[in-house]
């Protein structure tokens, strides 16, 4: 797949007071908007359990996405924040732990599109290519038009 920011979701289908799953080449990711108003993507799953954190909630006071099923929280930057379950002791080693993160992908919301950097490259790298970029991919676009997304039972092979 050509590495290029990818349009994830139509902001007009995301709730930006809870979490929204969405999903890239089989891969599952949660969108929500933070306290500054800014898109979040993240792994659509809790680093303790797997569960996802897409039936979780946002936590408008801390600004933290918290999983249903522990209540580990995460910072929007995918650090985590609390484990409730845990001492002190404890969470000052596992808190901190790479293990107990999630990841957290860039984001960009343009003409109402939601599009996110999945890969593990940096996406300065194509900073200079307008080809890459969502302004490249909806150039001639009006910036009030409307999106409209319908999901369909088959994948990419059934089009072969």
């Amino acid at each position: 797949f050509p590495r290029t920011w990818v349009p994830i979701a139509s902001t007009f289908e995301l709730e930006p007071d809870r979490p929204t799953p969405v999903k890239f080449l089989s891969q599952d990711y949660v969108a929500f908007r933070d306290n500054r108003g800014e898109w979040r993507v993240m792994d659509d799953a809790c680093p303790h359990r797997l569960a996802p954190l897409s039936e979780g909630r946002i936590d408008r006071e801390s600004d933290r996405i918290e999983c249903a099923y522990h209540g580990w929280s995460f910072e929007p930057s995918g650090a985590c924040a609390r484990i409730p379950q845990a001492s002190e002791s404890v969470a000052a080693g596992a808190v901190p732990s790479r293990r107990a993160c999630v990841a957290s992908y860039p984001t960009r919301e343009h003409k109402s599109v939601l599009w996110v950097w999945p890969w593990e490259e940096d996406c300065l790298t194509v900073a200079g290519d307008l080809r890459a970029q969502p302004e490249g991919f909806l150039r001639g676009v009006a910036h009030d038009a409307s999106t409209y997304t319908r999901d369909l039972p088959y994948g990419w092979d059934t089009l072969l």
